[in-house]
């Protein structure tokens, strides 16, 4: 996350023990929360982060690609007509 500048919050834990209850019940650390996703073990976070990487790169290159469109229109002061 750090590498591909994402924000993010790192929580590091010694053993399993430390998860706390409300996540002690979803598996083994590795143990990643990604909004309302839980993905848990090494295999599935480097997917997950590997999924992360390809929606950034999709996303900042759509948005380079439409920088000079525009969704934005001209309402007239007269009566509020759009031009």
């Amino acid at each position: 996350m750090k590498e591909m500048n994402i924000a993010h919050e790192a929580v590091l834990l010694n053993s399993n023990d430390d998860m706390g209850a409300e996540l002690s019940d979803n598996g083994s650390l590795p143990l990643m929360i990604d909004g309302n996703d839980i993905i848990e073990g090494s295999e599935a976070t480097i997917e997950h982060l590997e999924k992360v990487k390809d929606f950034k790169e999709q996303w900042v290159y759509d948005l380079v690609e439409d920088k000079f469109q525009s969704d934005a229109c001209y309402c007239s002061d007269d009566e509020g007509e759009i031009e």
